[in-house]
């Protein structure tokens, strides 16, 4: 994992060069080990920035920008390819490496395939590649954007970088906010849901797609990989037994592959399924002792320390735990939402900081995760109410009786008939009423979230919609690639940077997001539980206390113990002048704080998101 840039200009600028120096300064923790900074066109138009955290090979032959064999090709990059041994057997036995990086094998392979790297490699990435022959950049990021990559085009330059930041630190474009994906944020809590950034001019490069930068400065983008597109055929007849043995299959391979590496590797254990089954196996596969680390909070609502400590006992982990109590929250704040570089949506991504932080200490580069699993598995309750109004809104009311049934005696409960009903009628309704009589009820809840005349004025023109997504697989699909996995992956990917740390995500190996997303509804819910197939291969391999488990609650923070914490703070932030208000009800806000003490979590969030809006805009209205 690594930091990178480049900067192509029409006309060439003798301060490029400390522009991209200073490109690299607003994120040096992305690779405190090795830095290159090199011209690579002969006119000194073109160039790249690379700040390097070694993995494979950390020796000075893995310096970045790298240059392949025949000269033609300079490369930064920054990920893993984890078939590149695989990759140099097969296509590349007649190169001379310098070498033992993942990089050099993609550099030559890229300079032998060129797009059709797509179809060998397997990884996280996000590459930029100078063709000298031609004079035009290369540029992608993997399928599922677990890699940033972002760009900011002024026409007669071109900037590309791993932080939408650098741009406005370096001063390459003034900070003005981008008030729609501010919209969208405060109203939906969505971000990276488009190719949008909260920073105006700065742009996403979308998962799954390349462009080229010619030497006319036009930009030519495709999609690659598209999710429903890679679907594999003819699995709609295979059976739960059959699907669990080919699924823990491929979570066996992915995890191997993501162990692969020089320096000491770990992993994240919150004590959920997703996580303990990540540990359990890794611990398996690890030459040495295998550590842990997990955010425990004894005594809160939110705490898994027994089912954290139970994985370490049952696979003889070495099992690192950290606390992080309100007031250390508050002294690293300014810190992590310097570092997340945008607004973000709830508190929860500050534990994964703490983890990360805890991993650093312990001396870890590497740490896996288990982001993913929730989306491609069906692990949100949200997803089982969305299946019941499927089958409601299709007339499969026997089928919906049944599976109601299997849901509460998993759950431990008699059969509600009234909710059942309800969830009958709002099925029907929901896929029978007009969009328009849809959007409205969800439209009038927003309305009071804002200053009269906002949400009209920027609703009609919002990137969120309210599709009536009754679908089982398209809400799925629609999480995976849109909605809420980009935004988790973005907080993973600045949270473990923070500390010079590569987070690698097992379930997102492209391999089992095409199996998963190729099953048919009623098989991912043969029977009505949760994440069933995850269930069934976790209890091959850890304690079924864990593999069975009934509460769902991942890394999560105690939010409304923290907000309590930060009310006065957070109401100094929030006052009537403040910028947020130009979106936010202040009237609405104040009813809010009166009281403070007993707010949902949806309302504690929908605060902590005009806090967030508000520290990012005069954190970046004063650099």
């Amino acid at each position: 994992m690594c930091g990178i840039t480049a900067l192509i200009s029409k006309e060439g600028n003798p301060e490029n060069k400390n522009l991209i120096s200073k490109v690299l300064d607003s994120f040096p923790y992305r690779g405190p080990d090795d830095d290159g900074i090199d011209y690579v066109d002969i006119n000194e138009k073109v160039i790249f920035g690379h700040l390097r955290l070694s993995i494979l090979d950390i020796s000075k032959a893995g310096h970045q920008p790298m240059y392949d064999h025949s000269g033609r090709y300079v490369m930064i990059f920054n990920g893993e390819i984890y078939n590149y041994k695989e990759i140099k057997l097969k296509y590349l036995s007649d190169v001379k490496f310098k070498s033992g990086t993942d990089s050099e094998v993609l550099l030559e392979l890229y300079a032998r395939m060129k797009e059709k790297i797509f179809d060998i490699i397997n990884g996280m990435f996000a590459i930029i590649i100078y063709d000298k022959v031609k004079d035009e950049i290369f540029f992608t990021r993997d399928r599922l954007g677990i890699k940033p990559l972002y760009i900011c085009n002024l026409k007669d330059e071109i900037l590309l970088c791993s932080e939408p930041k650098a741009a406005v630190i370096s001063n390459f474009v003034n900070f003005e906010p981008n008030e729609e994906a501010i919209f969208d944020f405060l109203a939906f809590g969505e971000r990276d849901h488009t190719d949008s950034t909260f920073f105006q001019y700065v742009k996403r490069i979308q998962p799954g797609t390349f462009g080229y930068i010619k030497k006319d400065m036009t930009i030519m983008y495709e999609e690659y990989w598209n999710i429903k597109n890679n679907q594999t055929k003819h699995l709609g007849n295979l059976k739960l037994e059959d699907i669990v043995d080919k699924v823990d299959e491929l979570i066996n391979d992915a995890i191997k592959y993501r162990l692969i590496s020089d320096v000491p590797v770990g992993t994240s254990l919150s004590g959920g399924i997703d996580s303990s089954l990540v540990a359990a196996l890794a611990s398996k596969y690890h030459d040495n002792k295998f550590t842990s680390v997990s955010a425990i909070f004894e005594g809160e609502e939110v705490d898994e320390s027994k089912f954290s400590r139970l994985i370490v006992k049952e696979n003889n982990l070495r099992g690192v735990f950290t606390s992080p109590n309100p007031d250390e929250v508050i002294k690293e704040l300014d810190n992590i939402l310097e570092i997340q570089g945008e607004p973000i949506g709830s508190m929860s991504p500050l534990v994964q900081y703490f983890v990360m932080k805890e991993a650093k200490k312990n001396n870890l580069t590497v740490m896996l995760d288990g982001q993913g699993a929730d989306e491609l598995f069906a692990g949100y309750t949200h997803y089982i109410d969305t299946y019941f109004k499927e089958l409601s809104g299709n007339f499969h009311w026997r089928k919906l009786y049944r599976k109601y049934k299997e849901h509460m005696a998993f759950s431990g409960k008699d059969i509600e008939y009234k909710n059942l009903i309800k969830i009958m009628l709002k099925g029907v309704l929901e896929k029978f009423l007009p969009q328009k009589i849809y959007e409205y009820r969800i439209k009038n809840n927003k309305l009071k979230l804002f200053k009269s005349g906002v949400f009209e004025k920027y609703y009609e023109s919002s990137r969120v919609k309210l599709p009536k997504r009754l679908s089982l697989k398209e809400n799925l699909l629609y999480s995976t690639t849109i909605s809420s996995l980009p935004n988790l992956l973005m907080y993973e990917d600045r949270s473990s940077m923070a500390f010079s740390i590569e987070a690698r995500v097992p379930y997102l190996d492209h391999n089992l997001v095409e199996f998963m997303a190729s099953l048919k509804t009623d098989q991912i819910y043969e029977i009505m539980i949760s994440k069933v197939i995850l269930r069934k291969i976790s209890e091959r391999y850890i304690p079924e206390d864990i593999a069975w488990r009934k509460d769902k609650i991942g890394f999560a923070a105690p939010e409304k113990k923290w907000m309590q914490k930060m009310k006065t703070e957070i109401y100094n932030r929030l006052s009537e002048n403040s910028w947020v208000m130009n979106f936010a009800n202040f009237n609405y806000l104040k009813e809010l704080f009166e009281n403070f003490e007993n707010l949902s979590i949806h309302e504690y969030r929908y605060i902590w998101r005009c806090y967030s809006v508000e520290w990012w805009y005069n954190k970046f209205l004063n650099s």
